[in-house]
């Protein structure tokens, strides 16, 4: 399930990359931009998008994590819950003090397709795989990898370098835990180094405005 809400984010942000509005943006900002300069056009819904994987696709990670272990009590999984909506909205309120991006270009644009691409067969590949050698366990860290790997190409598409970052993490938690454990222990594993990727990317996204206040 987390995989297809992951992979239902990025369809929503492809629209708005094709129509050259993916852009955290503030309001008031409405001006048309000299082709190729930094703009702010988009409105707020690129950074909605942004924000809400970080903090809550991180959060589905987490929690998955939490099932393999057998801890998914309530207890846990809301404070799980109430750490996503914490970072969701300090990502949000940082927002008019992120950097502006440049329109996207048609490389920008063929670098997201071919991200999205990559994560849909490389995701589907993985099930098949998985099913062909009936070995569900090496599920969850394949799929964080592709998952972590398709961030690389993300990062230049997007302009936003600290995706590397995130990319990193998942994939060497997960390598980790692919050659490293076995069972439970390699999902959660898994699911924790990817979850903690996503939230490390939504903590640098809130960074600007924590120690700023909104004009």
């Amino acid at each position: 399930m987390s995989v297809q809400t992951h992979a239902n984010g990025h369809r929503a942000d492809a629209g708005r990359m094709a129509n050259g509005a993916l852009s955290p943006a503030r309001p008031d900002d409405r001006q048309n931009p000299v082709p190729g300069a930094p703009s702010r056009r988009g409105g707020y819904r690129g950074a909605i998008i942004g924000c809400a994987i970080s903090a809550f696709m991180g959060a589905v990670w987490i929690i998955g994590g939490l099932a393999a272990l057998g801890q998914a009590a309530a207890v846990p999984v809301a404070g799980v819950v109430g750490v996503a909506c914490v970072l969701f909205y300090l990502a949000m309120r940082a927002t008019p003090f992120r950097p502006a991006i440049p329109e996207p270009t048609q490389t920008d644009r063929t670098l997201f397709r071919a991200a999205m691409i990559f994560e849909g067969v490389g995701c589907f590949l993985v099930f098949a795989v998985a099913n062909i050698v009936q070995r569900s366990d090496i599920v969850p860290p394949l799929i964080a990898i592709v998952i972590g790997l398709h961030f690389l190409p993300l990062a230049r598409a997007l302009h936003r370098p600290s995706l590397n970052r995130t990319a990193i993490v998942a994939v060497a938690g997960s390598i980790v835990a692919l050659i490293g454990w076995t069972g439970g222990m390699r999902e959660a594993i898994a699911a924790f180094s990817t979850g903690a990727a996503l939230w490390i990317s939504a903590v640098e996204m809130a960074w600007p405005g924590l120690r700023r206040t909104p004009r």
